[in-house]
C-alpha cells in the first residue's frame, strides 16, 4: 500500500473482503515474526558453541583466526584505539571494531572482545528500552547476531540465504564502507523492513551483503497497513508518532482502518510488535533450536 493510495482512500471506502472487523489489520507479519526463531538461538542455546561465541572472537575474510596470540594482539590493538578515542572525546563501539590485519585476506579485520553472561544480560536489560518498531538494531544486537554467525559458520562470516532468493556467493568482507568492496561488506538486515513497520528485535535480523540489505528498499517485506515517513504526513494518522530512534514516524495507511472515526487512534495492528507482545525481548539464549533458512520473499 503505498502513501499515495493511502491518501487517496482517507477512509472514505467500505471495508475489503479480507477487512472485515472495525479497524483490524489483515496482516500477519507478527505472526510470520514471532514464528521465526531469535537470530543466533542455535548458538546462544548450546553451552560449547555459546562458549566460543562470548570468547574473543575475530574474523579476516577466508582466514579463520584460531591462534590466541594472534587473537590477543588485535584486541589489544581494538582497546588501545578505543582508550584513545575516549581521551580525546571521540564516540567509538565497545562491543566490536576493525583494526589492521598484517595477515589474512584483507587489510581490516572485525574484532569482537571477550564478554560474560552478566554483561550480555546487562545489556539485555538496556535493550529493553530500544526494541521497537522502525528502530535500527544496536550495536551489542550486532555483535550478538555476528558472533553467532561466525560460530555456526565454522568462524568465517556469511550471508544468510533467504528462502526462495540467491544472491550468488555468500561471503563476505570486514572492511567497514571500504572503497570498493562496500557492496561485499556485512550488514544486518531488517527481514520485515522497517519502512513497512518492521521492529529490531532478534527475530526480525538476519546477515545480508550490504548491497543486497540496500536494494530491498521500501519494496521488501513488511505490513501493507503501515507507512514510516521522515516527515509527519497530515493525511495519514499517526501510530507512534514519538520514534526514539531510527529516524520514522509511523502511520497506519487508513485503507485498512477506514470505519474508524475520524481522530479516533488505531486498533492494534497484528503486524506491529508491541512492548505487551511475545517477541518483547527475545533474548536468544532462551531458546534452543536449529538454524534454518530465514523465510521470506522481497516483493508483496
Amino acid at each position: 500500500m503505498t502513501q499515495t493510495e493511502a491518501k487517496k482512500t482517507d477512509g472514505k471506502i467500505e471495508n475489503p473482503p479480507d477487512c472485515k472487523t472495525k479497524g483490524n489489520c489483515p496482516c500477519n507479519v507478527f505472526e510470520r515474526c514471532r514464528k521465526r526463531r531469535p537470530y543466533g538461538s542455535d548458538v546462544w542455546g548450546s553451552p560449547k558453541n555459546k562458549a566460543q561465541a562470548m570468547g574473543i572472537i575475530a574474523f579476516d575474510g577466508g582466514d579463520k583466526i584460531t591462534d590466541r596470540g594472534r587473537l590477543n594482539k588485535m584486541l589489544q590493538d581494538l582497546m588501545d584505539r578505543n582508550q584513545k578515542r575516549a581521551a580525546e572525546g571521540q564516540k567509538f563501539n565497545k562491543f566490536f571494531g576493525n583494526v589492521y590485519s598484517a595477515t589474512g585476506t584483507y587489510n581490516s579485520a572485525l574484532v569482537l572482545p571477550e564478554t560474560t553472561d552478566l554483561e550480555i544480560t546487562n545489556q539485555m536489560e538496556k535493550l529493553k528500552a530500544s526494541l521497537r518498531n522502525v528502530a535500527v538494531f544496536t550495536d551489542f544486537q550486532k555483535s550478538m547476531i555476528i558472533r553467532a554467525n561466525l560460530v555456526r559458520n565454522g568462524l568465517m562470516l556469511k550471508s544468510d540465504i533467504y528462502e526462495g532468493e540467491t544472491f550468488g556467493s555468500n561471503d563476505l568482507v570486514p572492511y567497514p564502507f571500504a572503497k570498493g568492496v562496500m557492496n561485499e561488506m556485512w550488514a544486518i538486515d531488517h527481514v520485515q523492513i522497517r519502512a513497512k513497520g518492521g521492529c529490531n528485535r532478534f527475530c526480525n535480523a538476519g546477515v545480508l551483503k550490504f548491497g543486497v540489505n540496500s536494494s530491498k528498499g521500501d519494496d521488501g517485506p513488511g505490513c501493507p497497513c503501515v507507512t514510516a515517513l521522515r516527515e509527519k504526513d497530515p493525511n495519514l494518522r499517526p501510530f507512534d508518532p514519538h520514534p526514539k530512534e531510527g529516524g520514522y514516524f509511523l502511520f497506519v495507511c487508513v485503507t485498512y482502518n477506514r470505519n474508524q472515526d475520524e481522530g479516533e487512534p488505531p486498533k492494534e495492528l497484528p503486524g506491529i510488535c508491541g512492548p505487551e507482545k511475545l517477541c518483547n525481548l527475545d533474548d536468544p539464549r532462551g531458546c534452543r533450536r536449529a538454524h534454518a533458512p530465514i523465510v521470506t520473499v522481497f516483493k508483496e
